[in-house]
């Protein structure tokens, strides 16, 4: 995780930095990744059929989700983190937070989150924009987004240093920040690592401490205020999820979690719940940059909504949301799924030939996001950012958002805060790649969205820069 790639080793990264040659050019449905001093085989998947296998039989079999390459050993157990009965209590507490009333909610709020957002930046009387980094802004939108609808925190674009007001003396955005930047350095690192006189690993060190303490302190503000409940169909939807936690903590709710399992879950959410997002949202932006066309159509679409007096929501919009499906598709911010088998399992595969194999238990599988959605055989010219292929297909199908009983559990608050973001931000602007001089577009695209770059555990593009124009 550490090293570079080597003729010896593979980086972090190596599915995407050798996402052209592997699987025996995709003519291998799974390859067997056997190391030569120490470890454990893995098997790596690279087709979609074989991950709808597994996964929707990921509850009766068992799979368990790799303790190393979680939270758990952090923080300890969470809804992402756990496996078998452990999960299925955190998914049965958070699970009705995320319904209809809380989508609405998203929507509404990232509307007016995004008209702080232009305001705040100085946009809003300028014709032209140059955005060195689109990626910071988007971060902090998805970011407050989060924060206020899912544990009701009053952040605003221009004054996140106190995280709602609970915690004093510091920037919650920042911190956060580098927490999930040092994920992987807490988890391969001991503790006491990070109290040597260094200056970075101290800063990493308060930043964990700082993040871990605003979750405490905005529990202990809600049991203050009694700002829980156990049926959030009936409540008001901001916070819910906050609610759905301090009930489950305080024995109103039929699921009971421990204090410590109940900052692990608001750690998580937090924490992948923003990156993710603003991952898929500025790769979507990098590729309607290039792909004028795309992005025209999409801006027609949201103008002839408008025109018609309707307002704007994510089943009127079909070809923005086959724009971001595309750019997910091309960048998939979790672009590695695995899971430990607890039992031998049965698997059909299409590659070389048509056969069915065993996985044996003890085996650890891992399916890549990044091969299967980049797979010849169910994706034809995968190297192309074409929105179109998404056109009519039911998107609960796509593997965009996992598979199975564990399908993300967010992805409707993702999917609805993602659109409305986008419909608002290209019925104002005209969106274009900012270009070196002499830089074509196809030179834009191999260096900025040609290259792998992780933002704490989310995969996506690195800096994008953009030069945004005001519609008439």
């Amino acid at each position: 995780m550490l090293l570079s790639g080597t003729g010896w080793t593979l980086s972090f990264l190596w599915p995407w930095e050798k996402r052209n040659n592997y699987f025996f050019g995709y003519n291998t449905d799974i390859i067997y990744m056997i190391p030569i001093l120490a470890g454990s085989p893995l098997v790596y998947v690279c087709n979609g059929n074989i991950m709808r296998q597994l996964f929707s039989n990921e509850g009766r079999i068992n799979m368990i989700k790799p303790h190393e390459l979680t939270l758990k050993s952090i923080i300890g157990d969470s809804l992402a983190s756990s496996s078998g009965d452990i999960w299925r209590r955190h998914r049965r507490v958070l699970a009705p937070a995320f319904n209809p009333k809380v989508h609405q909610l998203v929507w509404d709020e990232s509307s007016m989150l995004y008209d702080e957002m232009i305001s705040a930046q100085g946009w809003a009387d300028q014709k032209t924009v140059i955005v060195p980094n689109i990626n910071d802004v988007i971060i902090k939108f998805s970011l407050l987004v989060i924060a206020r609808c899912a544990f009701g925190l009053p952040g605003a674009w221009l004054d996140d240093t106190e995280a709602g007001g609970v915690v004093q003396g510091y920037n919650f955005t920042e911190a956060l920040s580098t927490v999930t930047e040092s994920f992987i350095l807490k988890l391969i690192f001991p503790r006491k690592l990070f109290m040597l006189p260094f200056k970075r690993l101290r800063h990493i060190d308060k930043c964990w401490t700082n993040v871990e303490a605003t979750i405490r302190a905005i529990m202990s503000k809600a049991t203050a205020e009694a700002e829980y409940a156990v049926n959030d169909q009936k409540t008001e939807p901001k916070a819910s999820v906050l609610k759905r936690l301090m009930a489950s903590l305080h024995g109103q709710a039929r699921e009971e979690l421990s204090e410590d399992e109940v900052v692990a879950d608001m750690y998580t959410l937090l924490f992948a719940g923003h990156e993710t997002v603003a991952c898929a949202l500025y790769a979507t932006l990098g590729y309607l940059a290039i792909y004028q066309d795309e992005q025209e159509k999409a801006f027609l679409e949201i103008q002839s909504e408008l025109q018609k007096g309707r307002p704007l929501n994510v089943s009127n919009v079909d070809h923005l949301q086959a724009c971001f499906f595309e750019a997910i598709r091309l960048r998939p911010p979790p672009f590695m799924l695995p899971r430990d088998m607890d039992q031998d399992m049965f698997i059909n595969i299409s590659y070389p030939a048509p056969e069915i194999i065993i996985l044996k238990k003890g085996v650890r599988i891992v399916c890549d996001l990044i091969g299967i959605f980049r797979n010849p055989h169910e994706y034809p010219e995968p190297a192309t950012y074409r929105p179109s292929r998404w056109y009519g297909g039911a998107s609960a199908d796509t593997l965009l958002f996992g598979s199975g009983p564990r399908t993300c559990i967010g992805r409707n608050f993702a999917h609805n805060e993602a659109i409305s973001f986008l419909a608002r931000f290209l019925r104002d602007w005209k969106v274009h790649a900012t270009l070196q001089p002499g830089e074509t577009l196809k030179q834009y695209e191999d260096w900025v969205m040609g290259i792998g770059y992780m933002h704490g555990t989310a995969f996506s593009v690195g800096s994008v820069a953009l030069t945004l124009t005001r519609r008439q």
